[in-house]
């Protein structure tokens, strides 16, 4: 690659972590050395903040989250930007999510979950993307500030997504699916990519000096604005095909490789 490297952004679930929810070995050791050149590292996913904290278990001067799929900005404890929910945009998403079969429906903010549990799921399997996670009667009656809307299905996914209630939402809102399970929705200024590009412009960093890894429809927004971008051997078509170039697989921690072959590292 040309260009210095100044920032490097990457995916969590499917991209940066394997199968197993693990980082990979040399994780640390990569954040170390991307400190000593000072280059940024931002961890950006469809998850809460304290979910991607928990992930990672490191702190760093060089480490930024990009949350909740570009409703949240933060670093070192602070948060420089949320784009939250009115309540009005809470009735009309809640209205149509609750169409759907099959389906918990969680409302996320900076500190908090809240989920309308269906009877059928366990609780822990959520325990990986919503921090603070509390059961409530209603999401509409949540008084918090709500920056994420996701929708939960095992076998109805795909088919709770293409409903015309759902769709209908895509004139107002940012809508996507975030997983095999998740579809998530934002309002429509919230993004990775609204986010990352918040970020350049705070660190005053140049799209050319970045690049970015993913692997899903949530990601596209923010592989378009790096300088290069890359999709993982299992990503979804729609991200394999706007990529600049496809590399292996998560499980065989293929982000570290390319970024020790770009850095030219020995870790």
């Amino acid at each position: 690659m040309k260009n210095e490297i100044k920032l490097i952004a990457s995916d969590i679930d499917g991209t940066l972590i394997n199968d197993e929810n693990k980082l990979p070995d040399n994780f640390y050791k990569l954040l170390e050395e991307l400190e000593k050149r000072n280059i940024i590292f931002v961890a950006a996913s469809g998850r809460s903040t304290q979910s991607i904290q928990f992930a990672i278990n490191k702190p760093s001067d060089n480490l930024y989250f990009i949350s909740n799929n570009g409703a949240i900005l933060e670093h070192g404890g602070k948060i420089s930007y949320a784009n939250k929910f009115t309540k009005k945009d809470i009735e009309v998403i809640m209205d149509s999510f609750r169409q759907s079969e099959e389906v918990s429906i969680f409302a996320t903010s900076s500190t908090a979950s809240y989920v309308e549990k269906h009877p059928d799921h366990c609780s822990e399997t959520f325990n990986d993307y919503f921090y603070n996670l509390k059961i409530v009667d209603n999401i509409n009656k949540v008084e918090d500030d709500i920056v994420k809307i996701s929708m939960y299905s095992e076998d109805n996914s795909m088919e709770n997504f293409e409903l015309e209630s759902t769709q209908s939402l895509k004139d107002k809102y940012f809508l996507v699916k975030a997983g095999a399970y998740f579809i998530d929705i934002m309002r429509d200024d919230s993004n990775k990519g609204n986010a990352l590009e918040i970020l350049l412009k705070q660190l005053d960093i140049h799209q050319k000096n970045t690049i970015g890894f993913g692997d899903y429809p949530n990601d596209i927004h923010m592989l378009e604005v790096v300088g290069k971008s890359y999709a993982m051997k299992e990503a979804h078509p729609d991200v394999r095909l706007m990529a600049d170039e496809i590399i292996g697989s998560n499980n065989d921690n293929s982000v570290i490789k390319k970024i020790i072959d770009l850095l030219n590292l020995d870790i």
